[in-house]
């Protein structure tokens, strides 16, 4: 292997690195609505050079995560419009890749996931983290399971979009968003498509309905 493209390998890697960071901040509010992105600054923040950080930031503006406005790049505010017309796609296609998951997602899978949901049940205090985590990890690897590249994508991308809603105006539905889990694993394990995505209409369902409420909106 030349230097050349061992260095190109190294940057390479620390701007993926530099992208999961940065996603972290932005999906875990650390960078929140409005913020403004600065190179130099997340540069030294996270320890390495402006060019990682520049491949990063291109990178999420193309993904609508940031934008640019009067020349400056920032943290792109979701609003309560987008985030339940993003959450409306999301459960036309959850629920055909629960469905098309039956007989593709493996038992061992299904017993991790529930396995999880049960060790967030069980503590006395979950992070917003460690909650996020584990949303994303049910949620995706039903996806992930569906037999369609190109739907698993999406679904992931819009899941991101969601994440970029306000944290502070979203319910707590800890326990009620697990035992939902649960009843979509069941369906699952029991071989159920039709039980899966009936579970997993009625989660996503919840979801929006505790938003509006929280909102003092009514259907």
């Amino acid at each position: 292997m030349t230097n050349q493209k061992a260095r190109q390998i190294v940057v390479e890697s620390l701007a993926d690195q530099t992208y999961s960071r940065l996603t972290d901040m932005l999906l875990s509010g650390e960078l929140a609505d409005g913020h403004p992105v600065m190179e130099r600054r997340l540069a030294e923040q996270l320890n390495v050079s402006r060019t990682p950080v520049r491949e990063a930031i291109n990178r999420l503006e193309t993904e609508g995560m940031l934008e640019r406005k009067g020349g400056r790049m920032l943290v792109r505010k979701v609003d309560l419009k987008e985030f339940l017309e993003v959450l409306h796609i999301r459960k036309l296609l959850e629920c055909d890749a629960a469905k098309n998951a039956v007989g593709r997602i493996s038992i061992q899978l299904i017993s991790d996931l529930k396995q999880a949901m049960h060790n967030l049940l069980d503590q006395n205090s979950v992070s917003s983290t460690e909650h996020r985590a584990t949303d994303d990890l049910f949620h995706n690897s039903i996806a992930q399971s569906c037999g369609n590249r190109l739907m698993a994508k999406t679904i992931i991308d819009l899941r991101r979009r969601t994440a970029m809603f306000d944290h502070d105006r979203l319910p707590a539905r800890l326990i009620p968003g697990c035992q939902e889990h649960l009843d979509i694993l069941i369906a699952l394990e029991n071989a159920d498509g039709d039980a899966a995505a009936f579970a997993m209409g009625k989660h996503i369902d919840n979801v929006r309905r505790s938003i509006l409420e929280h909102w003092g909106i009514g259907e």
